[in-house]
């Protein structure tokens, strides 16, 4: 579970005044802890527009990913909102 307080105000709007815009700038983030926090809201809002995008980020993180993901919280978080997406590939 992601500590909330990392994505501020932004959590706090709910799920209906969150913008697909900001949790693509959350997956777009160098930090995995940004990426994860992003990557359970888009699972937990059911954004499927952010499917694609979920998929991208889960790759990038993949490269290198003991460097770049320590703990592997991005990737595991990836992998559950594709999984709340019910994603088939």
């Amino acid at each position: 579970m992601i500590n909330w307080r990392r994505c501020g105000p932004l959590r706090e709007r709910g799920a209906e005044r969150i913008a697909d815009t900001d949790l693509a700038g959350l997956l777009a983030s160098k930090h995995s802890a940004m990426v994860a926090a992003g990557a359970e809201m888009v699972g937990e809002f059911q954004r499927d527009v952010l499917e694609e995008k979920l998929v991208e980020t889960g790759r990038r993180f993949l490269k290198d990913g003991a460097k770049t993901d320590k703990g592997c919280v991005a990737k595991l978080a990836i992998v559950n909102a594709l999984c709340r997406l019910d994603h088939r590939d």
